[in-house]
């Protein structure tokens, strides 16, 4: 009887840890746009693993010693797959972070979303401040 007993207990204690792990926070506080944001965001980077990984690889190559020539062909190829990035992102991560987030009544900007994604997903400070410094044209793109 006892050992029924505690695997009853276990069991709904299992359930009861479970139950409140899966809980969303109640929508429209700090909380809740953090949640939904990085919700979103997390998605993303897993379907475009191989983008970001490429991003934080270039940046990554600009450290090196290399010659003003070797920079621009790197920059000259990286250009369409980052643009694809980018623009994946802004069709489709922004607009499901706005949808949510504009209901409570104000929703962020795509280059801050953009940003916040990639420094989740390790890239340097130095990149995203070049992000956000681009930021104008991100958010444009997303104002489209």
């Amino acid at each position: 009887m006892l050992t029924v007993l505690r695997t009853v207990l276990l069991a709904s204690t299992g359930l009861a840890i479970s139950a409140c792990a899966s809980l969303e926070p109640e929508p429209c506080t700090a909380e809740w746009v953090d949640w939904k944001k990085t919700q979103v965001l997390n998605t993303f980077a897993r379907q475009h693993t191989g983008d970001i990984r490429f991003v934080r690889e270039l940046a990554g190559s600009f450290d090196r010693e290399q010659s003003a020539p070797q920079v621009l062909l790197r920059l000259a190829t990286a250009g369409p797959r980052v643009q694809s990035l980018v623009e994946d992102f802004v069709d489709l991560a922004v607009p499901a972070v706005q949808t949510a987030v504009a209901q409570c009544g104000s929703a962020p900007r795509a280059s801050q979303l953009f940003a916040d994604m990639l420094r989740d997903e390790g890239v340097d400070e130095k990149t995203l401040e070049w992000i956000e410094t681009l930021g104008v044209f991100f958010d444009q793109t997303a104002a489209d």
